[in-house]
């Protein structure tokens, strides 16, 4: 007798073989089927039944267990699940009349137990717009959501720090758009970090039907309307996958507003909206799923920036115990290589080495080989783990004075201290920087964001001592203030081992302002204390792509700024400076189409923030600032070495350019750039803002006249100080406000003249008036030097800089 077994899932190529077993006609005439069991569920999806035809009026669309349901076949309903908590059963359980729970489901310590570093066994996380948007639709039925898809892979990240196996993770999806795209960040983020890799799976729910894993992550995508997660059978299947974790990325008052979801929807809402994470608690936990954790307070989580960065601070915070485990693993792994391999023809009483056994053993001391390159090559991984490459910060309207997750938890009255998240409304992107603070941006604040690091007193007294030179005012004081990698470029100077200066002007006047003048001032000085060559490039393009002028025009600011650059006083034997638009050379050009292929659509609109609105070229321009980080895009300079890094001094927003040039560096065998980076500048009107050639009143150019410095800064110049002399005299100003007071921090060289100043004017001793004229004095000494400097500047001097040659070096 055969008894046939056959799931739902079950692909119709495989069941129709079973068709011989009924159309059998053996000589005996006994037909040996006996007895066919089918499982499956007619609650779940139908077939997808592409012939249009067929869809119309077939009425096949409907799985063949709903037909024999429709049909009347007779049938035993199941009334018993083993798969899931019955915490995450409840969630679809309502959909079959008696669905109740196998003992095993509260007996095993598998489901007793909390999910180590979550609050809540499943939650559905509303998830906010990312840069401005939610869903997006690049073709038509191609959905794709990016804030989730960062959210999902954010998550998926934090539960391997923790310790959670990869192949017990899958991110799922309801559109085949997000799952490539999610696909394509897990690959950018993790697919080359030997601590996390990919996890177990990335397909869409209809996809994922019939299967299951312990933990799922559900990204939903659509922000606009509920889409096809309205039918109620796709919504079962992507809500019966998880076995133990369930974490639901959605726009959640989109869903909660679907009628045909409620029943599983008011289950959601016993738990917050937000993700409520337990960063302190290690991999398997011992706590039972109902118990408080001890371990430290519960993190909420806002939004997309907030949780990718929150990430990559935890992932370094961990970076040793995670390398300690890696390398553990990777012992054993070698040692059972080892004790597999073949031994060697030298070995006694054995014969000679086969040919197939030196294949063998060729083959396994390659894979040993790789492991350890990989080894050698993590720290590459190790640092740059992409978190840090948001943009956007959180939505301040998202974070003022809620209640906390432990609150939420317990049901206490909030505590307003404990509760406010303290994130600012400042924006700092390549193209605009606001601020909602009087003070201006929140520098400390903007380290965390970006993720690169504070520039410690440590490190500058390391710098006197390398270089042997007192630092540069601007860095004593902090304006330069945050760095990546500048102890490796130190080392390099210790040691001897070369390297090179790159910074850059995007034209957007006909001549600098004293925002522009900083970073030149600054890197001016590093290229007397390192005697290193120096780049400096001339974006006349991006100009052309941002703003509405001409090419020609564009070129010609850039002429005029070259010519103020030059008159900081760089070497001529050691500086080149070019435009793109007269530069851009073959092999400059070839790192250029390098990094546009390690470069995606998607990667570049995080990173940027554009829109589809925006032209192609806004898109490309980015790799073109990037290219100059790499010494083989200047053959004529540094020969065919590749291995020369270069230190980059500039202002912070131009962050983004170079966490993308440094990301893609290792991919295409270059050392990653350092950075140090400076603080703003503010505009006259006060710390909110930078100057902004485009609005004169904001800034002074390095062409003003005497008397339109003294006008600009007596007329726009923010003040510090009370509304009167009595008041003033009382209460004493506020220097971190005061603009001019910051120009004097810029520019005024004597540290004990700033201090006398700084003291004077908060006791009230100095009044507004008197500082303003301190800083007339100051600002008017710098630009009058820079002029008579730009007097001597000739186009023969500007043809000495831009000259296609080599420059002069020690090495």
């Amino acid at each position: 007798m055969i008894t046939s077994l056959w799931k739902s899932r079950r692909k119709f190529s495989k069941l129709k073989l079973s068709f011989h077993f009924l159309l059998q006609n053996p000589q005996d005439g006994r037909n040996r089927l006996k007895r066919w069991i089918m499982i499956g569920d007619h609650h779940q999806l139908p077939p997808v039944v592409q012939n249009q035809a067929f869809q119309k009026y077939s009425n096949m669309e409907q799985s063949l267990f709903a037909r024999f349901v429709r049909l009347g076949v007779p049938y035993v309903m199941l009334d018993k699940q083993g798969r899931a908590r019955s915490e995450i059963a409840s969630l679809y359980s309502w959909r079959y009349k008696t669905l109740g729970n196998l003992p095993h489901v509260e007996a095993l310590p598998l489901f007793q137990h909390a999910n180590a570093g979550f609050g809540f066994p499943f939650q559905l996380i509303n998830v906010p717009d990312f840069n401005g948007m939610g869903e997006t639709q690049p073709s038509p039925y191609f959905y794709q959501n990016l804030g989730e898809a960062e959210y999902a892979i954010a998550l998926y990240t934090y539960m391997r720090i923790l310790g959670y196996p990869a192949e017990k993770i899958s991110i799922i999806t309801t559109y085949n758009g997000q799952a490539q795209l999610l696909r394509d960040v897990a690959e950018r983020r993790c697919a080359n970090n030997p601590l996390i890799g990919l996890p177990g799976k990335i397909s869409t729910v209809d996809k994922y039907q019939g299967q299951q894993n312990d933990f799922i992550i559900l990204s939903l995508v659509r922000t606009k309307n509920i889409g096809h997660i309205r039918d109620v059978r796709r919504l079962v299947v992507a809500l019966s996958r998880a076995r133990l974790g369930l974490y639901v990325l959605a726009r959640s008052e989109i869903f909660m507003n679907c009628f045909e979801l409620t029943p599983a929807i008011k289950i959601f809402a016993q738990y917050p909206p937000k993700l409520i994470l337990l960063p302190f608690e290690p991999y398997p936990t011992e706590r039972k799923l109902k118990e408080r954790s001890t371990l430290g307070e519960p993190l909420q989580i806002e939004d997309t920036v907030h949780m990718t960065h929150f990430v990559h601070e935890f992932y370094m915070s961990n970076l040793d115990s995670l390398r300690a485990s890696y390398e553990e693993v990777l012992a054993e792994y070698q040692q059972s290589i080892r004790q597999l391999a073949p031994p060697s023809q030298t070995d006694e009483g054995l014969g000679a080495e086969t040919e197939a056994e030196k294949r063998s053993r060729e083959a396994l001391e390659k894979q040993r080989q790789k492991e350890e390159l990989d080894k050698k090559e993590a720290d590459i991984v190790f640092e740059d783990m992409d978190f840090e490459r948001m943009e956007e910060p959180p939505n301040e309207s998202q974070n003022k004075r809620m209640t906390t997750a432990a609150e939420k938890m317990n049901g206490e009255t909030p505590d307003c201290e404990k509760m406010t998240l303290e994130d600012s409304d400042d924006v700092v992107t390549p193209w605009s920087v606001t601020s909602s603070s009087a003070a201006g941006v929140d520098y400390d604040k903007l380290i965390v964001k970006f993720g690169c690091r504070k520039l410690t007193e440590e490190l500058v007294e390391r710098f006197e001592k390398v270089t042997g030179h007192k630092p540069h005012p601007m860095l004593r004081r902090g304006m330069f203030f945050a760095h990546r990698d500048l102890s490796a470029i130190l080392d390099r100077k210790e040691q001897g081992k070369p390297f090179y200066l790159y910074t850059g002007r995007g034209a957007s006047s006909g001549s600098l302002h004293l925002g522009h003048l900083v970073p030149f001032i600054f890197t001016k000085w590093l290229q007397d204390v390192f005697d290193v060559p120096l780049i400096i490039q001339m974006t006349d393009d991006e100009k052309f792509l941002w703003k509405d002028i001409k090419i020609d025009e564009a070129k010609k600011m850039a002429r005029e700024n070259i010519k103020d650059i030059i008159s900081v006083g760089f070497d001529p034997a050691k500086t080149f400076i070019f435009n793109n638009l007269d530069y851009m050379c073959p092999p400059f050009y070839e790192n250029v189409v390098k990094v546009w292929k390690v470069v995606n659509n998607n990667q570049a609109r995080a990173i940027f923030g554009f829109t589809p609105e925006d032209n192609l070229g806004k898109a490309a321009f980015p790799a073109i600032e990037a290219a100059p980080c790499f010494a083989s895009s200047f053959p004529h300079v540094f020969g065919k070495r590749t291995d020369l890094p270069c230190l980059i001094p500039c202002a912070i927003d131009q962050d983004p350019f170079f966490r993308m040039a440094r990301d893609v560096a290792p991919r295409l065998k270059y050392p990653k750039p350092a950075l140090i980076y400076s603080t703003f500048l503010p505009a006259l009107q006060g710390a909110q803002t930078k100057m902004n050639a485009s609005e004169p009143n904001t800034c002074v150019f390095l062409s003003d006249t005497a008397k339109q410095i003294k006008n600009k800064i007596n007329k726009y110049a923010f003040s510090g100080g009370q509304p009167t002399v009595e008041e003033h005299r009382e209460k004493g100003g506020n220097c971190e406000v005061d603009i001019s007071y910051q120009f004097l921090r810029f520019f005024l060289e004597d540290d004990e003249k700033l201090e006398e100043i700084r003291q004077k004017y908060t006791k009230g001793e100095i009044l507004t008036g008197e500082l303003k004229a301190m800083a007339v004095a100051e600002v008017t000494r710098v630009v009058l030097l820079m002029q008579e400097r730009r007097k001597t500047v000739t186009d023969a001097t500007v043809e000495e800089f831009t000259a296609i040659r080599s420059l002069a070096y020690s090495y």
